[in-house]
């Protein structure tokens, strides 16, 4: 309704941001909260001492899908239901079947900037399928559907093609699962495996 969409934002894309957002990744190693750099750290995060995030309410989404209403709504319902800064844990598949996954792309990045301490992301099939092939100049996919793919493929841009052949380049550093000190095992689905 007319009322929720302030809080939601705007669907429209902004350029800036883009370029903001692409600088930011390839200027800076990327952090993400519970003591983890993208590319430095192990595969598998494993946390042993909970005063990392002592006092902090960690939240868990999943399977966004570039549904970006559901991500704002699911963020804005985690922080006004929270004790303090909560921490939130993307469980994967950031995009694919719905038609805004770039607007989620650009979500998830602004908090990756402006607050790594309050998100985790661990890779989903969808996010790690995802890749960039700089021979074929082409994004291709190893998991269907694949609609962000396609309109990857298609779209006449090269800010929007620049910002995610350097997202492409943290997906495929992102953990594949989180073990925090309780013992709790936090994957995508499954027992996660890469190749390597």
């Amino acid at each position: 309704d007319e009322n929720t969409m302030p809080l939601l934002g705007s669907m429209q894309v902004n350029r800036e941001e883009i370029q903001d957002l692409t600088n930011f990744l390839k200027q800076n190693k990327v952090k993400m909260a519970l003591g983890y750099e993208i590319g430095t750290s192990d595969p598998f995060h494993v946390v042993k001492d909970s005063s990392i995030f002592a006092g902090r309410d960690i939240w868990f989404v999943g399977d966004i899908h570039g549904d970006v209403l559901a991500f704002r709504s699911a963020i804005a319902f985690i922080n006004s239901n929270s004790r303090q800064k909560p921490i939130y844990v993307l469980l994967g598949d950031i995009f694919d079947r719905n038609d805004f996954s770039l607007n989620v792309v650009l979500d998830v990045l602004k908090i990756f900037k402006e607050s790594p301490d309050s998100i985790f992301m661990i890779a989903g099939n969808h996010d790690d399928g995802l890749s960039w092939n700089e021979n074929g100049q082409i994004f291709s996919s190893t998991i269907t559907p694949q609609q962000y793919t396609d309109f990857l493929n298609v779209v006449d841009d090269d800010l929007v093609r620049s910002l995610m052949i350097e997202f492409v380049k943290v997906i495929k550093a992102l953990p594949l699962g989180l073990v925090l000190p309780n013992g709790l095992l936090v994957t995508h689905g499954g027992v996660p495996s890469r190749p390597d």
